[in-house]
């Protein structure tokens, strides 16, 4: 019977904290025992005096309430707005159910000072209600935290498909001017001789016995006109006039073409350019036998050539033939000659 006793007294007590937390908006807690919510207002009693009088507060005010069970509900998200009423403030009224008139309660004596166990409880209730206000400050925070780091790595994202977009499109043009520029060195004309060129040359003394070596470097402005830059140096013997020599020429030369067709054309060129070198001459003398006389010299002279060029169709190479000589301050040569060029920038 005292083991009976001792369990109803346990669940007496342990009901007499069972309660309702209303948390409101602006981070205050009711201690209550809800008795209805509707879809304006709350109803309840307040846990200190549950005897008192039902007191209403409006919805919109209400944040969320943890029931006696655990459970948790949200009245009123945070981000929608509040709407002040008169009953923002705890109004008591009387319980419809009653059926007798209500009566004014008689004024209430001063209250007696709390009991040590009393104040403990409220020191407890106070501590738990700012751990509560603390742990939502940590959620509240947390969830920011985490919309602003959803926020960032969108932004990352966003910038990266940018940045990848705009590589795409300069690839895209890259590839596009690339395509651009081999349809139009594709319709070119094939004997276009535009850019630059390097050519070789093998002559043949036109007087007598000899050999002509020679480069050219030349840049063609059209297919009609270019400038180059000869190197030629040239071994010859004419024995019918008893004489030999070398001399070597450079300088700048003025190309002219004149084609007859498509791959056939004519060419003429000149210049003038630095020429040096000697040549000697055997002559007889009273005592018998010959005496050779040397004439060395380094002077200002002209070069000239014409003759026939042939571009094959399709081909970066050029082929002449002609004859050329340099002439000057008593010196020079003449020579028949084959000329090969190579055009780096060929259209076909």
């Amino acid at each position: 019977m005292k083991r009976l006793i001792f369990i109803i007294l346990l669940l007496l007590g342990a009901s007499a904290y069972a309660q309702d937390i209303i948390t409101l908006r602006n981070g205050n807690e009711i201690r209550a025992r809800i008795t209805e919510i509707s879809a304006t207002e709350i109803r309840y009693l307040r846990f200190e005096h549950l005897d008192g009088p039902t007191r209403v507060i409006p919805r919109t005010d209400v944040f969320f309430i943890n029931y006696e069970d655990g459970t948790r509900e949200i009245i009123t998200p945070l981000n929608e707005p509040s709407v002040a009423t008169v009953t923002q403030t705890e109004v008591p009224v009387v319980q419809p159910e009653q059926s007798t008139p209500p009566t004014v309660e008689p004024q209430r004596e001063e209250r007696q000072p709390l009991t040590r166990e009393e104040r403990q409880e409220q020191r407890r209730q106070a501590q738990i209600a700012r751990e509560r206000q603390r742990i939502n400050r940590i959620g509240m925070q947390e969830l920011q935290a985490y919309e602003t780091s959803r926020r960032l790595e969108s932004e990352r994202i966003e910038r990266e498909e940018r940045r990848v977009e705009r590589e795409e499109r300069r690839e895209s043009d890259r590839i596009e001017r690339q395509e651009l520029r081999t349809q139009e060195r594709t319709v070119r004309n094939v004997n276009d001789f535009s850019g630059y060129s390097l050519g070789a040359l093998l002559g043949t003394d036109s007087w007598g016995t000899g050999i002509t070596l020679g480069l050219n470097a030349m840049y063609s402005f059209n297919r009609y006109l270019g400038l180059s830059l000869a190197l030629r140096h040239s071994w010859w013997n004419r024995d019918w006039w008893n004489t030999s020599g070398r001399n070597t020429f450079f300088g700048p030369v003025f190309n002219i073409h004149w084609w007859a067709g498509n791959n056939f054309y004519l060419f003429t060129n000149g210049g003038f350019g630095v020429l040096s070198g000697w040549w000697e001459e055997s002559q007889s003398w009273y005592g018998g036998g010959r005496r050779p006389i040397r004439y060395d010299y380094f002077n200002l002279g002209v070069f000239g050539s014409t003759g026939l060029g042939f571009k094959p169709r399709h081909s970066p190479v050029s082929f002449r033939v002609g004859v050329e000589g340099t002439g000057g301050g008593g010196g020079g040569h003449n020579s028949l000659f084959i000329n090969v060029n190579y055009y780096f920038n060929s259209r076909r």
